[in-house]
């Protein structure tokens, strides 16, 4: 007995297994060896399901495309000449949304009222209708609220931009070089949701920027290129507490003022020349 003990004893020190052990490891190896099998066996089955998956998305993506592509150049030729048009005649973008002269115009144009003869409310019109997919027809009210987003380049002054409160969903506008002043300021301060306004190249002045703090959702604020601001234009902003992101570039601002800002924001973030 004693002899036997001491075997078993030296098998465990040379690392011999037991026949239960030895078990577990082959239950073990081929369980692993199934799960491979099983995984080899559902890629070899859905890989392809992907692949022609994607390739139907890709060729949905590319149809639509094509399709937006058509409808803006449609629109395009609907347009053209539009704003070049003479003061004799003038090109129509949309059905008759408005009356003869010495007449209102009709209930059924509730929403944006069309004007050929005023090559701001023309090229708005463009815009707009571009951006919901209809280039005819009255624009009403549930087509205004479809436009989030838009870009004006030029073309617009003060008297255009008093059109743009009727885009009340309007999250994230855009001006390039517009011919406004600080009147146009408090036309866009009417646009209570607005989160985003990016403005490049104007006439607007310190004072002007009163009107958009009172804009309490914007969170981000693009000023370049205005030789008119100052450093008193940062102190007009620094009650806009919900402000995250401003760019002052290209203003007679100093490090001075930005640092006044700072102070007043300790969390906006400030990008200047």
């Amino acid at each position: 007995m004693k002899a036997t003990a001491e075997t078993s004893n030296e098998a465990r020190q040379n690392g011999e297994l037991s026949p239960k052990k030895n078990n577990t490891k082959k239950f073990i190896a081929l369980g692993c060896g199934l799960s491979l099998i099983l995984l080899f066996g559902v890629a070899a089955v859905f890989l392809p399901v992907i692949g022609r998956m994607r390739q139907k998305a890709l060729e949905i993506e590319s149809a639509n495309e094509l399709k937006e592509q058509r409808f803006l150049d449609d629109l395009l030729d609907d347009t053209s000449g539009a704003l070049e048009g003479s003061s004799d005649e003038a090109v129509m973008i949309s059905e008759p949304a408005v009356a003869s002269a010495g007449q209102q115009p009709s209930e059924s144009s509730l929403g944006w009222t069309s004007d050929p003869n005023d090559p701001q409310n023309v090229y708005l019109e463009y815009l707009i209708r571009s951006k919901v997919f209809k280039p005819k027809g009255d624009l009403n009210e549930d087509d205004l609220r479809k436009v989030s987003n838009l870009m004006i380049a030029g073309t617009v002054d003060d008297e255009g931009l008093k059109l743009l409160p009727k885009l009340t969903e309007l999250k994230t506008l855009m001006i390039l070089n517009a011919d406004f002043t600080d009147q146009g300021l408090k036309e866009i301060a009417k646009i209570k949701g607005l989160q985003t306004l990016q403005i490049a190249g104007s006439n607007i002045t310190d004072d002007g920027l009163t009107a958009i703090t009172k804009l309490s959702e914007l969170i981000t604020l693009t000023l370049v290129k205005h030789p008119q601001l100052t450093n008193q234009g940062l102190i007009n902003l620094s009650e806009m507490t919900n402000l995250k992101q401003l760019l002052y570039i290209e203003t007679q601002a100093t490090e001075e003022g930005f640092n006044m800002l700072q102070d007043k924001l300790p969390n906006l973030q400030i990008f200047s020349e």
